[in-house]
């Protein structure tokens, strides 16, 4: 009987912590961050919210966040959990970039990147060129389907 009665206290105090983390507030963490209509890629994209949009939090699932923006509570679905922080960034009083902020509330700057490529004696110009390359979701649907490989998350 007191097993019984532990295992239902454990159950409720476990329940009742999920409960609490649900109404949990973050920050979106980079540039652009896609809401969708579920936990996917190529999940249909309802918006798009940029850096330090605040979102409540509603469910976790897996690499995935179920927000609601707290701006415009309209806006509700799924985020990669990744673009997330539970540090506001801002950018008050400064001259930065919203893509410099966010690198450096990952512990990055652009100075670091100039030294290290000045250090290493590397030319990165190609690594440019490649990140400003765009592909979209429907070519890379199409290129998954032709080539019979699996879709993923």
């Amino acid at each position: 009987m007191k097993k019984v009665l532990f295992f239902t206290f454990l159950a409720c105090f476990l329940t009742g912590a999920v409960f609490a983390q649900t109404s949990k507030t973050m920050y979106v963490a980079v540039k652009n961050a896609a809401i969708k209509s579920g936990t996917g890629f190529f999940a249909k994209e309802l918006a798009k919210l940029g850096i330090g949009t605040t979102l409540t939090v509603l469910q976790q699932k897996d690499k995935w966040t179920e927000v609601r923006s707290s701006t415009q509570p309209v806006i509700t679905g799924w985020i990669a959990s990744a673009s997330l922080t539970s540090k506001l960034i801002t950018a008050s009083g400064s001259s930065a970039s919203a893509g410099i902020i966010a690198l450096a509330g990952k512990g990055f700057s652009p100075d670091m990147e100039l030294e290290y490529k000045d250090s290493a004696g590397l030319d990165y110009s190609i690594i440019d060129e490649m990140e400003a390359q765009t592909i979209s979701n429907e070519k890379i649907l199409e290129f998954l389907t032709e080539g019979q490989l699996k879709k993923g998350e």
